[in-house]
């Protein structure tokens, strides 16, 4: 049998902890820890995270998760583990808290 290029749960626990203090600009530190915990939880792919809209985030059977659009258009529902939820939470409520209003002067 081959071996994987799977991390252990202590290289994935570290990339974690990483994601939480690497950056001065706090809404980076959430983005990334976020985005890590949501690829490390699910396994989506990339093209999967990217396509994530505000309705992606939902209830499945009272279970908080998201709706993902994978290949073929085909819909998957994944429930998030609690870290997961509370990192994307925590990345929404900050986005929200900082939101920057643009206007047109005409």
């Amino acid at each position: 049998m081959r071996p994987t290029n799977a991390l252990t749960d202590e290289e994935a626990f570290a990339i974690l902890d990483l994601a939480k203090t690497h950056h001065p600009d706090e809404r980076l530190r959430a983005l990334h820890y976020a985005i890590l915990s949501l690829f490390l939880s699910t396994g989506m792919r990339k093209n999967e995270l990217l396509e994530l809209k505000g309705n992606s985030y939902c209830e499945i059977d009272g279970i908080p998760g998201l709706k993902i659009f994978g290949k073929g258009g085909k819909i998957r529902e994944i429930p998030l583990t609690e870290q997961s939820k509370q990192a994307l939470d925590a990345y929404l409520e900050m986005m929200s808290k900082n939101m920057v209003v643009l206007t047109c002067n005409a």
